[in-house]
């Protein structure tokens, strides 16, 4: 999170989504006041998370990070998999 708000309020790659935070602290979470309505800081077991977000109607969620998607893989939260090659230029 903290890398995509370094990229600028510009190139904030979600729009309008809601988006969650994990954290084991969501109250250390610094969201700008500019994404206060769309993003939210939380802290529940993934299978809990999976809970929530389906009440809330959400059919896909997008998880990012090694470790986190660990996690969610370990829970069974994860139906589909989809692994993607970013291509880095060096020099």
């Amino acid at each position: 999170f903290d890398q995509v708000i370094s990229f600028g309020d510009d190139l904030w790659p979600y729009g309008d989504r809601q988006v969650w935070i994990w954290s084991r602290n969501p109250s250390a979470v610094k969201i700008p006041q500019i994404r206060s309505n769309n993003a939210v800081a939380v802290s529940a077991a993934p299978n809990e998370l999976m809970r929530i977000a389906q009440q809330k109607g959400y059919r896909h969620v997008y998880i990012d990070g090694g470790t986190t998607i660990q996690q969610f893989l370990q829970q069974d939260c994860i139906d589909d998999l989809v692994l993607t090659r970013v291509p880095l230029l060096l020099g």
